[in-house]
């Protein structure tokens, strides 16, 4: 089926050039399939690994959305990197102490806040998608009459910038290749003596490190450094990311192993429609429990799997 669709709309975008053509699904190996990369590296279009859709909604949006991380493979549309959210979404909580989690969950958590909502057990209101994804889609689409800037096929292309509705922060999200690299000071000196005694406090350390650590501020006093913290000195210079050299521990490789494994299972069960619904379902539905997983992982149920 995927590698119908697929080739199907390759062979649209051949005959009718100036279309906008879309694909999309909640972020999994979806993205890794054969058929998906095939039609993201064909001329004009292009794979955008993640959108959250909490990002995109707009005022023709009537209800709260989740977060829910979608990749998107597009046809005539400007060259886009990643949309995430970074906690600078309006689809989240204002209460004090919780504004890092969003109003509506896909799926039930327990250790989710009282005020949280999840969405009923209905396939077609979790798979809605915000009327504001289409207005991004209209911003970032290549006019017909206006010629592309980047020759199709162009693989040396430069991302164009998320664009910035105005209800969106618009201090630039974080990178999330980054996370997992050390933050480094460029040397740059603020006229602020507190920012560059906290520049030098978290220099060397990595993302996870740095947030929440005490840090001293301009009035004296000294506070946990937060990601708009993170997200003003990477915008102003005066730090950056060093990327890693170091090799995967055999732990990491075998963990990845076991994630891959369960997305290929969990891919199947989406094919034969019936997928699942909510992370309890994931856990147990047909027997599947982490024990499993640990046996996909070894690649003890053959090579499919892998």
């Amino acid at each position: 089926m995927l590698d119908a669709v697929c080739a199907c709309m390759q062979q649209l975008s051949a005959r009718h050039p100036h279309m906008l053509l879309s694909l999309e699904n909640p972020m999994s190996t979806w993205a890794d399939m054969q058929p998906v990369r095939r039609l993201a590296s064909a001329d004009g279009w292009q794979l955008v690994n993640e959108i959250d859709h909490c990002m995109v909604t707009c005022e023709l949006d009537t209800e709260w959305f989740p977060m829910k991380p979608t990749t998107w493979v597009l046809f005539g549309c400007r060259p886009q990197s990643d949309l995430c959210c970074f906690n600078r979404c309006t689809n989240r909580l204002t209460t004090k102490g919780a504004r890092h989690l969003h109003r509506v969950l896909i799926c039930n958590h327990a250790d989710k806040h009282p005020a949280q909502v999840v969405l009923e057990d209905d396939k077609l209101l979790k798979s809605k998608i915000p009327l504001g994804m289409f207005r991004f889609l209209e911003h970032i689409r290549i006019a017909p009459d206006q010629p592309s800037e980047v020759p199709i096929g162009d693989a040396a292309v430069k991302p164009v910038a998320a664009p910035t509705p105005s209800h969106i922060d618009p201090t630039q999200a974080i990178n999330t290749n980054s996370y997992g690299n050390k933050i480094v000071a460029t040397g740059k000196q603020a006229r602020e003596q507190s920012i560059n005694a906290r520049v030098r406090l978290i220099s060397g350390l990595s993302h996870d490190e740095a947030i929440g650590l005490m840090v001293p501020r301009a009035n004296g006093t000294t506070s946990k450094y937060l990601s708009r913290d993170l997200r003003w000195d990477l915008k102003h210079g005066y730090i950056e990311y060093a990327a890693l050299a170091s090799e995967p521990t055999p732990q990491q490789c075998y963990e990845a192993r076991v994630e891959t494994a369960w997305h290929n299972y969990l891919a199947m069960l989406t094919a034969s429609g019936r997928e699942l619904q909510t992370c309890k379902m994931a856990e147990s539905r047909d027997g599947v429990n982490n024990s499993a997983c640990r046996t996909l992982g070894r690649g003890e149920l053959g090579p499919t799997f892998m």
